[in-house]
């Protein structure tokens, strides 16, 4: 089955598509999150080990990072192979990722948190390769700009892909002490060919600057989707600022390059329980901003707005899946592995402003 599966990770994200091949774009695994407050939460490493089996032991196609917040990247060490390739078993229960993709950004990070390390370390050890070692399966990286030959691509006959940002000013800007990190964030646009095509919107926790930019910039097209993750965990942040008084305004030009939807559409929040409270993100005045939006589009937005974390009939953490076929994007009522995981952090996450 080709499908987008949405992961319960609380204020995190973790996107898995499969299209004969997988694509994971970022990781919140909090099995070992470091934190004194433990919980139950969904396990997300067996249904993606599952996805990436193969009879040569686990491994994933591409593993994508928007930006290295640790809500994005938190447990890659803990499920995925770090070091040479040469060093992996296929008998291992450590996945290996053929391919990693970030942005030039995390590329050159110097100083990440305790729970980016283990992956920029990786990042690193990949780009000093050269030669013939760097072609290898497990030494792959891949620096993806907006601005130049990396900007856009097909993965096979069935996927493809675009980046919409960063561009240089926004890689800049986040480099510069204070700089806005999430503006770093990997905007990519993948289009999954049928039929009819699916457009999926993946954009971390890009900011409102960013959709202004990409408003005036780039053409409608460009930016249409059928299946939107909310930015920044259902934040308000994409698309308002705070003004002098501290008060959210609204961006009318960085909503605009968020309404391109196709179709009846989808949307998901990657977020903790969406509450009408102070604890932000995620924004109530998000959700209900994007459940209008689906309903000026003539269905009831209500019904096609998911939570990972809440969207189940029993109101419990449950991932969202869509499956991509000739027909396009439909909800796909089909079980997903539901393992339990003690152990795991409520608050290990950085969210940003």
């Amino acid at each position: 089955m080709h499908q987008i599966t949405f992961f319960p990770v609380g204020n995190g994200d973790t996107s898995l598509i499969e299209a004969d091949l997988t694509v994971l774009t970022d990781i919140n695994y909090r099995v070992a999150a470091q934190d004194d407050n433990q919980d139950d939460v969904f396990d997300i490493g067996e249904p993606i080990k599952k996805a990436c089996k193969t009879q040569d032991g686990y491994q994933l196609d591409v593993f994508v990072n928007t930006h290295p917040d640790k809500d994005h990247v938190s447990g890659f060490s803990d499920l995925f192979h770090t070091g040479s390739p040469s060093r992996w078993d296929t008998k291992s229960d450590k996945i290996l990722a053929k391919e990693i993709w970030v942005t030039s950004y995390t590329a050159n990070l110097a100083n990440p948190t305790d729970q980016a390390k283990p992956f920029i370390d990786e990042v690193k050890r990949r780009k000093e390769l050269s030669g013939s070692e760097a072609d290898k399966d497990g030494n792959i990286l891949k620096i993806i700009s907006s601005e130049d030959g990396q900007s856009s691509g097909e993965l096979n006959e069935n996927l493809s892909w675009l980046a919409l940002a960063p561009n240089t000013d926004e890689v800049e800007a986040a480099e510069d002490d204070g700089g806005e990190r999430n503006n770093s964030s990997l905007v990519i646009r993948w289009t999954y060919n049928g039929t009819k095509t699916s457009k999926i919107m993946l954009a971390g926790d890009a900011e409102y600057q960013v959709w202004e930019r990409l408003n005036e910039e780039s053409c409608d097209e460009d930016l249409e989707w059928h299946i939107l993750l909310s930015p920044h965990h259902c934040s308000r942040t994409p698309f308002s600022f705070k003004n002098e008084n501290g008060d959210y305004e609204n961006s009318d030009s960085a909503w605009d390059a968020l309404t391109h939807i196709q179709g009846k559409g989808f949307i998901v929040a990657s977020s903790k329980p969406i509450k009408d409270d102070d604890d932000n993100p995620p924004h109530y005045e998000a959700k209900n901003r994007y459940i209008q939006l689906l309903n000026d589009n003539g269905t009831n937005g209500k019904t096609r707005f998911f939570n990972p974390e809440t969207h189940s009939n029993k109101d419990k953490a449950e991932p969202v899946a869509f499956k991509l076929g000739d027909d396009g994007a439909k909800r796909s009522v089909a079980p997903v592995i539901s393992t339990k995981s003690k152990g795991a952090a409520s608050t290990t996450t950085q969210y940003g402003k």
